[in-house]
């Protein structure tokens, strides 16, 4: 497919240590997710005796993420991250095949996080301007994620048309994404510095808001490599750096959303913290 640099010998089957680094770093983070998740869903059904559509968006971001890098994992020996010039023509091409279930399976996560969280907020705050925000920026978070997934279902076929369009739609919806991020970071900063807002909700809504925070820098992070991946020849391999922040950005969204939402299970069975 590409030239190899002088003085060195393509390997088209070894295990890359890119590849490596992002199956170490999936399973601890992800492991993470799965331990806190469980406890959070344990705080809705024992603790709290209820178990909201936020939890259970939360287990579909935890299920995309899995899928995500299980087809990861199945385009490994197809040369995903792994230099150009290691990848033949018959590699390149099931790598070509995986794409787009790849970046499909990508763009859900985050969208079920986000949309927990416009939840969570609805749940806290009854003010009917607050919640048609709520609604709006839930509307402008999924409208962008089903028209991307249409796309690249339909129309952006990296095997049939024009190769870049991957690239443009990666491009736009980093864009969208960290729009999105600091629109659900923006809305409750007002309802958290009102008064008359029990301590309780502001630890929630604070909690949500700090660790939220945290999370908007993955897909910041993300855009500059997306920005290289955009230019560089070595695509096999740039994907590969990209993913791996796409990788923090999926699973600490459910790390963070799981953390904020477990002050029953501290009280409970935390109380000296």
């Amino acid at each position: 497919v590409a030239t190899a640099p002088p003085g060195v010998t393509p390997d088209f089957y070894s295990f890359t240590s890119l590849q490596l680094r992002l199956t170490i770093i999936f399973g601890i983070t992800y492991i993470m997710a799965t331990l806190l998740l469980g406890l959070r869903l344990y705080t809705g059904l024992f603790l709290v005796k209820r178990l909201g559509f936020d939890a259970l968006l939360l287990v579909c971001s935890w299920g995309f993420s899995g899928g995500f890098f299980f087809v990861m994992a199945q385009s490994f020996p197809a040369g995903f991250g792994r230099h150009i010039w290691d990848v033949n023509y018959h590699q390149l091409q099931d790598y070509l095949n995986m794409l787009r279930a790849f970046f499909i399976l990508y763009l859900w996560p985050t969208t079920c996080v986000k949309l927990s969280v416009l939840l969570i907020y609805h749940q806290i705050n009854p003010h009917m301007v607050f919640r048609y925000c709520g609604i709006c920026v839930a509307i402008f978070t999924i409208a962008p994620t089903i028209v991307y997934t249409a796309l690249l279902i339909d129309t952006c076929d990296p095997r049939k048309g024009d190769p870049t369009c991957l690239n443009s739609i990666a491009l736009v919806q980093t864009g969208t994404n960290i729009a999105s991020d600091l629109l659900i970071i923006a809305m409750p900063i007002q309802m958290t510095i009102r008064l008359n807002m029990p301590i309780r909700q502001k630890v929630t809504v604070g909690a949500l808001l700090t660790l939220g925070s945290l999370c908007v820098i993955f897909p910041i992070i993300r855009t500059s490599f997306i920005q290289q991946f955009l230019t560089d020849p070595d695509v096999t391999w740039r994907q590969g750096d990209v993913s791996m922040w796409a990788i923090l950005e999926t699973n600490f969204g459910v790390i963070c959303n799981s953390l904020a939402m477990l002050q029953p299970f501290v009280r409970r069975h935390m109380p000296g913290l």
